[in-house]
């Protein structure tokens, strides 16, 4: 039996120090229970100073990461049924926001995680009770703001100049790879080893950027390689490696002609590669989607596979372009290149059109892209020394404009 709404009250009182106890006795008591009665219960929540916007945020979090019984309709309604004076109103328009990109409704979605963020960022600074941690929230509004208002500014599209090339004529695939000359020192021959000890002589396409001539020479000692160089003189070159390979992924396979496996060069190949690599670059385009509730997270840049088709090449200009306007905002963009794929999804679900999903495909109890991503016990690059470098830790929020968008500063 769940408890009643005075009993939950007491029990969280009594275990605020276990907010894990706490939350899960909070989302059991959500879903046998409606929306005004949970929104009532937020509401004595914030009355006796219990942090309510937290509380309702984990609680739609629950409800929509377990989608039985009702928890999609409660969301809805908890967004529905509150007024814009309401205390909680911000968090509910964020539930309202996931809900949409649940469904990739990018354009309904937008609006509503803009403006929820705006009004809880204006909560808090009514009640210091309220805390909610809105910062990861801000920078997927700030990534989807050009959904509703683009800008004519693009990042001026990467060119590649082929270096060498010595291909294995039976390969069955082309996995591609890009690569600064520090990432190519750290994990290349660990990259190409697995590949091949896993998959046999499979072709790689590998493009440097900015290469240093000993970096090159080594390169050109492996067989069935393709290596390309590009150039990059700005300052992010986190951001550029990890979205130059979509902006330039017809140009790929234009040059490839046939399957091509897009991932990272700090990727693993475990037992049981070859299969999966195999079965996945016999589809036109597969994508991975973790099922975040948050768009920025939704489809993972780690891992696709590709092949060169009139839709594929449809979808990669949408994704380029996407990611050529983003370049050149002044913000934390880092991670834009998954935003970018989200919203080219968007578009090919709003035409009808078809996305293999890689988790769907293979099945079992392998899961994508974990099983391609080495553990942070693995990485000879720990993640304290990858983050300083990107945008997201060189800006932070400064306001907020009429509409809600926010002001970034650099620091």
């Amino acid at each position: 039996m769940p408890l009643t709404e005075k009993e939950l009250l007491s029990f969280v009182v009594e275990n605020l120090g276990d907010t894990q106890t706490c939350f899960q006795a909070i989302a059991e008591f959500a879903r046998h229970n409606d929306a005004k009665i949970l929104m009532h219960f937020f509401k004595q929540c914030h009355n006796i100073k219990l942090n309510a916007m937290e509380i309702a945020y984990q609680t739609i979090r629950a409800l929509l990461e377990n989608t039985g019984g009702g928890g999609i309709k409660s969301v809805h309604q908890l967004y529905e049924e509150s007024g814009v004076s309401d205390i909680l109103r911000g968090v509910y328009t964020i539930g309202e926001a996931l809900l949409a990109f649940r469904d990739f409704d990018v354009e309904r979605g937008e609006p509503l995680l803009r403006k929820g963020v705006h009004i809880c960022h204006r909560r808090m600074r009514m009640f210091p009770s309220e805390k909610l941690d809105i910062g990861f929230f801000m920078q997927n509004a700030f990534l989807l703001e050009c959904v509703n208002y683009p800008i004519a500014e693009r990042f001026p599209k990467p060119s590649f100049e082929i270096v060498h090339r010595d291909l294995y004529e039976s390969s069955p695939y082309t996995v591609f790879t890009i690569s600064d000359s520090v990432y190519f020192r750290k994990y290349f021959a660990r990259f190409a080893g697995e590949l091949r000890e896993q998959c046999g002589n499979v072709n790689i396409f590998l493009m440097l950027v900015n290469p240093e001539d000993d970096v090159i020479s080594r390169a050109k000692e492996y067989g069935g390689m393709t290596l390309a160089s590009t150039e990059y003189s700005g300052r992010w070159m986190a951001e550029f490696c990890v979205s130059s390979r979509f902006m330039l992924a017809n140009d790929i396979l234009n040059y490839v002609g046939g399957a091509t496996i897009f991932t990272d060069v700090d990727s693993k190949f475990p037992q049981g590669s070859a299969e999966i690599l195999s079965k996945i670059s016999q589809y036109p385009l597969v994508l991975c989607d973790t099922g975040s509730l948050y768009p920025l997270l939704r489809i993972d840049g780690a891992i696709q596979a590709v092949q060169p088709t009139g839709e594929t090449f449809s979808f990669f200009d949408a994704a380029s372009d996407f990611m050529r306007e983003d370049f050149t905002r002044t913000g934390p963009i880092y991670a834009f290149d998954q935003m970018a794929l989200y919203r080219a999804v968007c578009l090919w679900k709003k035409k009808g059109l078809a996305v293999t999903e890689i988790n769907s495909l293979i099945g079992g109890d392998k899961k994508f892209p974990k099983f391609f991503k080495l553990t942070e016990e693995d990485d000879v690059i720990p993640l304290g020394e990858r983050i300083p470098l990107r945008t997201n830790n060189n800006y932070k929020p400064k306001g907020f404009r009429p509409d809600g968008r926010v002001i970034w500063e650099q620091i």
